[in-house]
């Protein structure tokens, strides 16, 4: 059984998504938006547990639009950070590769603010390991 959404993104993302369909010869929108909200659950799922969990996150910004309000994230997650390498002057922006490890919650609370800074802002979301056992019967 199916449900019906409607969705509303950018005009470039939306043409990226025509682009690719013809490339592919798929003619089915609503099937490339099913596999792609797949991807992103099977991807996101471990911040779903209540494990500690380990990840990185490789987020690349131009650091006049966005570097301010990334920093302040970052210093207010900090306890997270277990490693950060920032690199400027990638195509003239700021590349930062950060490893982070603690509970999925907090880990999902740092992510979404980092999703939901701005369109400048690419946010490249890569889980590595999950600690234990489910812990949601306890």
């Amino acid at each position: 059984m199916s449900v019906k959404i409607g969705i509303s993104i950018p005009k470039k993302l939306a043409a990226e998504v025509e682009e690719l369909m013809k490339l592919l010869g798929i003619d089915n929108r609503s099937k490339v938006v099913n596999e792609a909200l797949k991807m992103y659950i099977n991807y996101h799922k471990q911040l779903l547990s209540n494990n500690e969990i380990v990840s990185v996150i490789i987020l690349m910004y131009d650091n006049k639009i966005s570097g301010s309000r990334i920093s302040d994230l970052r210093h207010q997650y900090k306890n997270l950070v277990v490693t950060l390498n920032h690199i400027d002057g990638i195509c003239d922006k700021c590349l930062e590769l950060i490893l982070i490890k603690g509970p999925s919650q907090k880990i999902a609370e740092f992510l979404g603010k980092l999703y939901l800074i701005n369109d400048d802002v690419q946010v490249y979301y890569i889980p590595i390991l999950s600690m234990g056992d489910d812990k949601t019967n306890e």
